[in-house]
């Protein structure tokens, strides 16, 4: 049965660690101005988990993802390689 990506236990367990990377940034941000060094750790947080999220879904060959978003949809064939 294949299954939607944005409902799998990994995609949340990710949002949520990325929540927990990013939070104490965005607090500082309250009080002090953001320097290239606090925006540079923000971007490799969201891109480190953009990349786990694409590679679980590449390995993954029952995950799908809605329509507008690229991907394997969820009537889409498996392709041999």
């Amino acid at each position: 049965m294949k299954k939607n990506l944005f409902l799998t236990r990994a995609f949340w367990g990710v949002v949520f660690t990325l929540f927990l990377a990013v939070e104490p940034k965005l607090e500082e941000l309250e009080r002090k101005r953001f320097t290239l060094s606090d925006w540079l750790n923000i971007a490799g947080a969201i891109a480190s988990s953009a990349l786990v999220m694409m590679d679980f879904h590449a390995e993954n060959s029952k995950m799908y993802t809605p329509r507008w978003l690229p991907g394997r949809n969820s009537d889409s064939e498996n392709e041999s390689n």
